[in-house]
């Protein structure tokens, strides 16, 4: 396992950019220098994202397994999620947060009652991308589904693609 102990975490400092941000932490877990600056313009070209629009899901979902070796699974369970975190892996997960509007985060570990999630967004000006999520909370985001938009979370073993500026 490569994760680097402590990696400084990024979280996102718009509306619209979870998924590139979400990325650029797995990236940092398993031990790459990646950065807001340099790499997140090359990963909002890559995935079309957009002011206002953000990232299509789809394009989240064809991108992922291009770079990290690992699978997907549509509404995961939590005991999945608790798996893979027990293998020390990180889980990108992507949830529907209101209506047809999603939000992607990176679950970098957990406690009996915690999961330790690095960009979750709860609508509050949350100031650390490292942030505690009750068990409670993160099932609550993993079973809503609007307009057959659900939960996808992608379980990634180590990086596939070493280079984010070529795609």
């Amino acid at each position: 396992m490569r994760q680097v102990v402590n990696p400084r975490y990024t979280k996102q400092k718009d509306l619209y950019s979870c998924a590139c941000v979400s990325i650029l932490n797995a990236y940092k877990f398993f031990g790459h220098q990646v950065s807001l600056s340099s790499h997140l313009p090359l990963l909002k070209i890559e995935l079309g994202t957009k002011p206002r629009q953000g990232t299509s899901h789809e394009a989240s979902r064809d991108l992922i397994p291009q770079l990290f070796k690992g699978r997907s699974r549509y509404q995961p369970r939590l005991e999945e999620i608790d798996t893979h975190l027990e293998k020390d892996y990180p889980v990108l997960h992507n949830v529907c947060t209101y209506k047809d509007l999603g939000h992607f985060y990176l679950i970098v570990g957990k406690t009996a009652k915690y999961y330790k999630v690095v960009n979750f967004f709860d609508y509050r000006n949350v100031p650390f991308a490292l942030q505690r999520i009750s068990r409670k909370k993160l099932l609550k985001y993993n079973r809503k589904t609007y307009n057959q938009i659900g939960s996808w979370a992608y379980f990634p073993t180590q990086v596939k693609r070493e280079d984010l500026s070529h795609g």
